[in-house]
């Protein structure tokens, strides 16, 4: 029973380890919208040295500028916040003339205030309307960028282009100047959500994010933007300085299904190899108990083989009646984690299939040993034990 329960957990684990090992492999190829290949970002936080708003507005337009500037960069920009990083801001839309039934309080939208040269860089591609250009200014009217989804939501069947909404019922009215692609920004795989960008020059922030998109390998690019930085404030600390490949792979955007693959493929491992020590000890208990049966049967001409086969089938025995325990046990397991999964079902039959093959194969291995000292017990020495 011990054994037979080991091995049905072990089902359970190693299925839950292949699925989000499927999962992050197929999230990682999903398009989000914008480019992720030669970009470089690197963060920083005016605030931290006491800098004001006018003294960090121009601090933020000359090192945009110079990192625009530097050999091996296409094009640089700067952005409130990072898709897929740990900070971001939703705020509560509250649209004048919709089309669509809106809650009283509005509806929450990601967003991101962002440099005009942010979409070129990113790769994100205006549909209707414009970008933001040099007119959207502190002293200019309030304008947005929506991605289509956002457009769907509140106004399904019409442009959204001049159509006007607020952040919180207090503040500033906002006109829609351009639809973008939509765009995933939570997490890789997810269905998209109303997302809208504002003008930088519009919305000051003190902690910036320098996004670049390189014509070289970015990790080169590190040493050089660090310098820019120091060029205009030695003290200001530049942070999380890396590829955004590498962003992704170690951010939020994988980093449930990472999480759950690293854990389940260490326990599946853990699983799998005490169920083997489990079923080899087992078989091996038995198989001592059998001596003189087994020694009678090679006495009346038992061949090798039909011992072996005798001891095996037992494991097997007990790794059938496991895995189908496991996978009763998984259906029902499984079914909890198809938010966390993109791109495979929860009861995919190829990984289902490669599981109880794997346990079969640890199965064999696992009676193969006490089988093979089975079939070599010397007739005479069995019938005289005991």
């Amino acid at each position: 029973v011990l054994v037979v329960s080991q091995l049905a957990v072990c089902v359970t684990i190693v299925v839950c380890a292949a699925l989000f090992a499927r999962s992050a492999a197929n999230a990682s190829r999903v398009d989000p919208g914008f480019r992720t290949d030669h970009i470089l970002i690197a963060t920083a936080q005016l605030g931290t040295q006491g800098y004001d708003s006018v003294r960090g507005a121009r601090f933020e337009r000359e090192i945009e500028r110079r990192i625009a500037a530097l050999p091996g960069v296409r094009s640089a920009a700067l952005a409130r916040y990072t898709p897929f990083g740990y900070n971001n801001d939703i705020e509560s839309v509250l649209p004048e003339s919709p089309t669509a039934p809106i809650p009283e309080n509005g509806i929450g939208s990601f967003n991101n205030v962002v440099t005009p040269s942010y979409f070129e860089t990113m790769r994100i591609p205006i549909a209707e309307g414009r970008g933001f250009d040099e007119r959207d200014n502190e002293s200019a009217r309030k304008v947005a960028i929506v991605t289509r989804a956002m457009a769907r939501r509140i106004w399904p069947g019409q442009s959204a282009l001049g159509k006007r909404f607020r952040i919180t019922k207090d503040g500033p009215v906002m006109e829609i100047v351009g639809v973008t692609g939509d765009i995933q920004y939570f997490s890789l795989g997810e269905t998209p959500k109303p997302f809208l960008f504002r003008p930088y020059a519009q919305w000051y922030h003190s902690s910036f994010t320098i996004t670049i998109h390189a014509s070289v390998d970015p990790a080169s690019l590190a040493g050089a933007v660090r310098a820019a930085v120091a060029s205009l404030d030695p003290t200001l600390p530049v942070f999380d300085v890396r590829s955004f490949d590498e962003h992704i792979r170690s951010g939020r955007a994988l980093l449930g299904t990472r999480l759950g693959a690293a854990f389940s493929a260490a326990f599946g491992g853990l699983a799998l190899l005490l169920a083997a020590v489990g079923l080899y000890g087992l078989l091996s208990y038995a198989v001592a108990q059998r001596t003189r049966e087994i020694g009678i049967r090679v006495a009346l001409g038992a061949h090798t083989s039909t011992v072996v086969r005798l001891v095996v089938r037992q494991g097997l025995t007990m790794v059938a009646v496991g895995a189908a325990i496991g996978l009763a046990i998984t259906f029902g397991v499984t079914r909890l984690l198809t938010a966390l999964l993109f791109g495979v079902a929860p009861r995919d039959p190829v990984i289902l299939g490669g599981v109880v093959a794997i346990l079969l194969a640890v199965g064999v291995v696992a009676s193969m040993v006490p089988a093979v000292r089975a079939a070599r017990v010397d007739p005479l020495t069995a019938l005289r034990a005991e």
